[in-house]
């Protein structure tokens, strides 16, 4: 292979075989010139084998540092812009924060905080190249992808021609010819994209993929990729850390080779250059026509093709002329099938589906066994990691299949939601859950009572949402249990309803469960809804748990107690401090019962009779440092509401 300059490449020499040919002895690792040790009895290194293997390691060490900061300057270093126009210089900065983004994985773990760093700047500036394309050109950002170069509209928006830092060059390598990122692109995405593209820095060439191969598995819904056969070139066998040492090593050899690429003969080339006397005039190409060939290329005609291909296949099957039989192309069933569930394709997976029902015809039992993996618990998991996190209801797709589908749907629902942890895979299984529930309820109940508290209030709020019978069956069950996403759950479903037969017993249950914000929301309702019957029960419940609780609740406590009946209130609290009984007043604790001194202040602060702020003084007086300070600021609060009324 030849250099740009004419001059040929060196030959190989193996790594692991030291040379001298051609060497400066005066010169160290890395190419730097080392000052050789002027030899006599004054030097120790020179008269001593343990000080010179110690001196030899200290510069060893001193090299491998030189190394690695030389390293990271190599890989950081941003690459030079070269665009012009206004979007050309945005997306030349989203696309070199890409590429930085990407070659930083090199370096550093990605729990470090400068991975974060990048990731923040790659997503500024992406986005805000698609934002400002896209207000110019419908379809976004589409660029050519050269050697060395990426083009936007005809101007050149990404140059780098070292090949080991070159984004552009690792795309083409892999036959990748244009990428298309859409005007409704996510975060999600374009993170996918630089996590593939990083792997192609990192990751091992004989046990990874190429580029193409990992955007087509990827199931972009608003990133296209135009492909051919990708090709390695004779000099690129070694490992990526390989070459990047190589590059590192000096400025002429493999820096100055970077740029030069010899392609395979048999590879999809430049068109060649007309010969002489051929006339070249233009031509407009229809739109539609341009428009058909636009989308044989788009990665979104795969599952179309897919289709198209099934339903040809079992034309070619119930041709009684043709001898293909269905374990001929069983395992394409599967593989088409299998693609189609993983990228979401749910509108091509119906087609394919009736494609298929043209079976049942002539053999009903076959078509049974060909509807097997399409809505099993495998199926149903990966339809449900392919939904977007904007779906918020099942697709209608999903619901044709599960109603024309045999099998026990509420079962597969039941497992998927026990199996995923994302939130939109969880929403939409409890959907299918509620939606299937009346097939076996008790199925549903066993659950809320034996899954872990997460997946048991999913449950809940499925049987609350579709079988409003079993509703307070499901709410004790939830009480009783006392875990936090039950409880949560739980007094989320009661704050939707209004019937007190349902509302009171279990809000007062719930004054006693284990977490402290459900009991304080549970303490609001009763205030709100104002019950027959519900002071005295509160009443109990403060004393009895007042030496075990925040200011926070108690306050609660106090401003429920008023709501609830204002008289009766003045009068329990006036005597939690000053107790009209004398054997009280000798053996009552001074500094307070607890919170219900604090209670109690914060109570008859609400109400405006003069003698409560009499009484509030007179705890000031004795009580302790804490509550002498709320009794201060309620004063002042109550003071303050009273000049504004």
């Amino acid at each position: 292979m030849q250099q740009p300059d004419g001059t040929a490449d060196p030959p190989p020499r193996d790594p692991a075989v030291p040379t001298t040919e051609g060497a400066d002895p005066t010169e160290g690792a890395g190419g730097r010139t080392a000052a050789a040790p002027a030899p006599g009895p004054a030097s120790p290194a020179a008269s001593s084998p343990e000080g010179s293997a110690a001196e030899t390691a200290e510069e060893g060490e001193e090299t491998a540092e030189e190394e690695v900061e030389s390293l990271e300057e190599f890989l950081l270093r941003p690459e030079r812009s070269v665009a012009r126009s206004e979007l050309g210089m945005l997306v030349d900065r989203g696309l070199r924060s890409l590429a930085r983004a990407a070659r930083s994985f090199l370096l550093y773990d990605h729990r470090n905080a400068a991975i974060r760093a990048f990731l923040e700047s790659y997503r500024n500036d992406m986005m805000a190249a698609v934002h400002g394309v896209s207000a110019v050109h419908p379809r976004g950002i589409e660029l050519v992808v050269r050697p060395f170069e990426m083009v936007f509209e005809g101007e050149v928006v990404y140059l780098e021609h070292d090949r080991e830092r070159s984004l552009a060059f690792r795309m083409f390598r892999d036959g990748l010819r244009r990428l298309t990122i859409g005007p409704g692109v996510e975060w999600e995405e374009l993170l996918t994209l630089l996590q593939i593209l990083s792997i192609r820095y990192t990751g091992v060439r004989q046990q990874e993929e190429d580029i193409v191969t990992l955007l087509w598995k990827a199931g972009f819904r608003n990133i296209e990729v135009v492909a051919v056969e990708g090709f390695v070139p004779e000099d690129d066998d070694g490992d990526d850390d390989e070459d990047v040492g190589a590059s590192r090593g000096g400025a002429g050899g493999a820096r100055g080779a970077g740029s030069h690429v010899d392609a395979p003969r048999d590879f999809d080339r430049p068109m060649p250059r007309p010969m002489k006397g051929g006339e070249l005039r233009y031509r407009p190409i229809p739109p539609a026509m341009l428009e058909a060939v636009l989308h044989e290329t788009s990665s979104r005609v795969l599952p179309e093709e897919c289709v198209t291909l099934i339903d040809e296949l079992v034309t070619l099957v119930l041709d009684p002329t043709d001898p293909t039989t269905w374990q001929d192309i069983g395992h394409v069933v599967d593989e088409i099938r299998d693609f189609l569930l993983s990228e979401g394709q749910l509108d091509r997976l119906v087609e394919m589906v009736r494609s298929l029902a043209r079976v049942r015809r002539h053999d009903p039992a076959l078509f049974e066994r060909l509807l097997t993996g399409f809505i099993d618990l495998r199926a149903l998991c990966r339809i449900l990691h392919s939904m977007p996190p904007t779906q918020q209801e099942i697709p209608p797709q999903l619901t044709w299949l599960l109603d024309n589908l045999p099998g026990d749907h509420l079962q597969t629902s039941l497992a998927a939601l026990a199996a995923e942890r994302d939130r939109t895979p969880r929403r939409i299984g409890r959907l299918l859950v509620s939606r299937f529930l009346d097939a076996d309820p008790d199925a549903v109940m066993a659950g809320l009572r034996t899954q872990p508290d997460d997946i048991a209030a999913d449950l809940l709020r499925a049987v609350s949402d579709a079988a409003p019978s079993l509703r307070e069956e499901a709410l004790d069950i939830a009480i009783e249990r006392n875990e936090p996403d039950l409880l949560f759950q739980a007094i989320k479903i009661l704050d939707r309803l209004d019937d007190e037969a349902i509302l009171r017993p279990r809000l007062l249950r719930l004054l006693d469960a284990g977490i402290e914000e459900v009991r304080i929301q549970a303490i609001q309702m009763l205030a709100r809804h104002k019950f027959p019957n519900t002071f005295k029960p509160m009443e109990d419940v403060l004393v009895r748990r007042s030496t075990d609780m925040s200011a926070r609740e108690a306050d609660a406590y106090a401003q429920a107690l008023v709501a609830l009946n204002p008289s009766r209130a003045a009068a329990t609290m006036t005597e939690w401090i000053r107790p009209k009984s004398l054997i009280k007043r000798i053996f009552s604790d001074p500094l307070g019962h607890g919170r219900l001194q604090w209670a109690a202040v914060t109570g008859l602060g609400l109400l405006p009779d003069e003698r409560h702020e009499q009484t509030i003084r007179w705890l000031e007086a004795r009580a302790g440092s804490a509550l002498a300070d709320h009794c201060v600021r309620t004063l002042a609060r109550r003071r303050r509401e009273l000049a504004d009324a």
